[in-house]
């Protein structure tokens, strides 16, 4: 994929998603005296799974479709668990928010611990 088709997602997604939804976070915080230096290490390490989930459920696609019959899935085959057919709407719009969401949760950990 070349950065002028990944470059929307990045600006939109990453950046503007991600700061936005960091922000909020953080004035609830705020608002009702929770720590947010917690918020953000929760912000940080929540994302980061969901991110490693995301990303490694491309490659368990062929192997869910080869155990469809014996586990009891309606569906054998293997192009219904291929990732552009997973029920979330645009895969990589969700993982370069989450993707934004572990800079920012990240980037105010390490301003908290300097």
């Amino acid at each position: 994929m070349d950065f002028e088709t990944l470059r929307p997602y990045l600006l939109w997604y990453t950046g503007v998603g991600g700061v936005v939804t960091a922000a909020v976070l953080y004035g609830l915080a705020t608002l009702v005296d929770v720590d947010v230096g917690l918020v953000a290490t929760v912000l940080f390490l929540g994302s980061l799974v969901v991110v490693s989930m995301l990303l490694t459920v491309s490659d368990q696609g062929i192997e869910s479709a080869a155990h469809g019959a014996e586990v009891g899935f309606g569906s054998s085959n293997p192009m219904d668990f291929q990732p552009d057919s997973l029920p979330v709407p645009n895969r990589l719009g969700v993982v370069c928010y989450f993707v934004g969401l572990t800079v920012v949760g990240g980037a105010t950990v390490a301003f908290l611990l300097a």
